[in-house]
């Protein structure tokens, strides 16, 4: 099974903890055909993930439903399952708040955080949508520009590392808190004014997404019901993305491959051709045993490409719910 990685940032208090057990949940109920499933043998993961996310269900522990914050570095590995058949498996790190400020962070932590980004496929930014309620947009501005000093910082380095920026989820928490105060053009001219760097680019794929984990969830003392809106769709952003690059990394390496195998024929058939004293059978045996294994290898990519071709038009029907979505220097 393939693997891909995605990487969480975002200030304490934003929710990043909230989405992925509200996430977590929704995918175990299934979108679709879609499931994800923790793999088999961490047992003690899996435990301990479910037990917090079903405290979120929990509507009688009121406040307490809810995780503290992360201090530290947490990984989880998931399985996504295609019709409840393993398709792509993910790592997601999920980093505490205080690892973007440099005053703060253990320089350590910072320095796995720079690793695990640069082996990402997509980078979620998870921006508390309470700074969105109330007040006009240049005073959001002014908030998220509060997070983007920090998260720029990586970007950067990420650059000059990779030569190009990460495709970027921003996934926006609370979506009830600012719904009624905060429309898609303000979204729009926040994230642009607050993120200039990135989107002044044409190399980029940026979506924005409004999450909530239910629009009445703290009434009542916060015993309201979980009911997630849009949950699922950074995840699907995530893995249609992860898809699009590892076909991509095939094709290139199929490609490679091929240039591979027309050599060693071309050395095999030479071989062949010599005069039997000099002809060297052991030769011909591993040119026809480096073919073998070549061609394997591109079956094997090219039935994973065939797989995954037939399932993203599904992935894509939920991503095109995403309204805000920039490519080519421009939304869509």
């Amino acid at each position: 099974m393939e693997r891909t990685q995605f990487t969480m940032l975002g200030d304490t208090g934003s929710g990043k903890t909230c989405y992925l057990l509200a996430m977590y949940l929704k995918m175990l109920e299934g979108v679709g055909k879609f499931t994800i499933a923790i793999p088999k043998g961490d047992f003690q993961k899996e435990q301990q993930l479910a037990r917090r996310a079903e405290m979120l269900d929990e509507e009688d522990l009121g406040v307490d439903r809810f995780p503290e914050g992360t201090n530290s570095t947490q990984k989880y590995t998931f399985n996504l399952k295609i019709a409840h058949e393993d398709v792509l498996q993910f790592d997601w790190y999920d980093y505490p708040g205080s690892v973007l400020k440099p005053s703060q962070a253990d320089p350590a932590m910072r320095e796995n955080l720079k690793k695990n980004l640069f082996d990402s496929s997509v980078l979620f930014i998870c921006i508390d949508g309470a700074k969105l309620a109330g007040g006009s947009v240049d005073q959001k501005i002014r908030k998220v520009k509060k997070i983007s000093r920090y998260v720029n910082q990586f970007l950067s380095e990420y650059r000059e590392e990779k030569k190009y920026i990460p495709p970027i989820a921003i996934i926006v928490t609370k979506y009830d808190l600012y719904a009624q105060e905060t429309n898609e053009s303000e979204l729009r001219k926040i994230f642009e004014e607050s993120f200039q760097s990135i989107f002044s680019r044409d190399d980029t794929f940026i979506a924005i997404i409004p999450v909530s984990i239910g629009l009445e969830i703290e009434f009542d003392d916060n015993r309201g019901e979980l009911d997630p809106i849009n949950i699922e769709l950074p995840i699907f952003y995530g893995i249609q993305i992860a898809i699009y690059y590892k076909q991509h990394e095939f094709e290139n390496m199929n490609r490679n491959l091929k240039i591979e195998i027309d050599n060693n024929r071309f050395m095999r058939d030479f071989e062949k051709d010599r005069f039997f004293l000099w002809r060297s059978d052991a030769m011909i045996n591993l040119l026809d045993q480096n073919i073998s294994n070549y061609q394997s290898e591109i079956d094997q990519r090219e039935q994973f490409i065939k797989t995954m071709n037939q399932y993203l038009p599904e992935i894509e029907s939920h991503t095109d719910k995403i309204n805000l979505q920039f490519w080519d220097g421009r939304w869509h």
